[in-house]
């Protein structure tokens, strides 16, 4: 319809090689095709790291690196003072099967038989088939990220973890663990990447390790054995998030964005036939159905995968997003027929 859009993508899915089997499916379905036309055709592709520039750019797409925020509204106050002698650890993921777990997970075990009771470790959103104990926690994924970060703000957490692999899908990623860790005044340990190179200052607003056992095992011991460096890290972090991932500024590039977007559309409209409401309205859309059925199938599919996931938590969620499902889809296609009945009859 000659219409301006702009397009917002955060995971490189252009660089998921047939060795996964999402870029194996993404390749024969033919969605990475579908992806570079939006890309190609958007009037702005916003972008958040500089290795997803570069490949779209490449495309010929006309992209701008955006600086990701924090919102700080949902982050709870921090309050002084410890409500427990053992140092916290704690690692979150959105992930169901993390592999990402596996490069620090053989070290946490060997701290774990060592400290013993001195320390906690708590899972979010995906656990481990090791460690367990009662001094290993897990909650489950919570699809709701504003209720998750209240949370996970409020945990009084000591240590973060944040493994990332060093290839070109992972470095196209944002330094969310950064960003999220600085926020909740957590003593963050990163993979020696450049998602986390390029933001965390090595033992001043977190610890940069190469993705080997004994080096994950060594930063982790040396702060939880070192409280005065990890109270360091926490405040620096924290200073270092708060200025640099402001919430407003986020807004003002947005707004900046759109206004340059609509300005551009304004000058060329001589050249677009837009089709009116009216022209819309006229036309009988009843291939909606077969696509609205595509996407209550792959909804259904998410939400039933959680049902049948085997933990409680998780389970929970399945269901309620089955019925979420079942509820928007019955509605929105019901409108959706009522309004093209309509139009037939006006028509």
């Amino acid at each position: 319809r000659g219409i301006p859009y702009i397009y917002d993508i955060d995971d490189n899915l252009l660089a998921l090689t047939e060795s996964s089997k999402l870029g194996r499916d993404l390749r024969r379905s033919g969605a990475l095709q579908c992806l570079e036309k939006y890309l190609k055709g958007a009037a702005l592709a916003r972008v958040y790291s500089r290795p997803m520039l570069q490949q779209v750019v490449a495309l010929g797409a006309r992209a701008q690196l955006v600086v990701p925020p924090v919102d700080w509204s949902v982050i709870a106050p921090f309050h002084e003072g410890r409500k427990s002698d053992r140092v916290k650890i704690v690692y979150a993921t959105s992930r169901m099967e993390d592999e990402l777990a596996e490069l620090f997970v053989p070290a946490l075990v060997d701290l774990l038989r060592e400290y013993g009771d001195r320390i906690e470790v708590f899972f979010f959103g995906s656990k481990p088939a090791s460690p367990s104990g009662r001094n290993v926690h897990f909650s489950p994924f919570t699809p709701n990220y504003d209720r998750f970060m209240g949370k996970f703000s409020r945990g009084g957490f000591d240590i973060g973890l944040a493994p990332l692999q060093d290839d070109l899908f992972h470095r196209s990623k944002t330094n969310n663990k950064f960003r999220e860790y600085g926020a909740c005044r957590i003593a963050g340990i990163y993979s020696n990447v450049d998602v986390y190179s390029e933001c965390v200052k090595d033992g001043e607003t977190g610890l940069l390790v190469p993705n080997e056992k004994a080096a994950w095992y060594c930063a982790m011991k040396r702060l939880i054995d070192d409280e005065d460096l990890r109270n360091k890290i926490r405040t620096q972090g924290y200073d270092a998030a708060k200025s640099a991932y402001s919430y407003e500024q986020f807004l003002d590039v947005w707004s900046r964005q759109l206004e340059e977007v609509m300005e551009n559309a304004g000058i060329q409209a001589g050249t677009a036939a837009l089709r009116t409401d009216a022209d819309a309205r006229r036309t009988p859309e009843p291939s909606f159905l077969i696509a609205r059925f595509k996407w209550f199938r792959s909804g259904m599919g998410k939400a039933l995968r959680y049902a049948m996931s085997g933990n409680l938590g998780m389970m929970k969620t399945g269901l309620r997003w089955v019925w979420i499902t079942l509820w928007m889809h019955c509605f929105t296609a019901k409108l959706r027929v009522v309004g093209w009945w309509a139009s037939r009859r006006r028509s």
